[in-house]
């Protein structure tokens, strides 16, 4: 999770992470981990 706001930041994007954003970060990551689970 961390890796992809760092990612973000480093990308140039200066907006600040909504909830929202977190959300579909942390959801995001969270469907990649179980996909590689299986």
């Amino acid at each position: 999770m961390t890796y992809q706001l760092i990612k973000t930041k480093e990308k140039g994007i200066k907006k600040p992470p909504s909830k929202s954003t977190q959300y579909y970060i942390f959801f995001r990551t969270a469907n990649v981990r179980l996909y590689t689970s299986f």
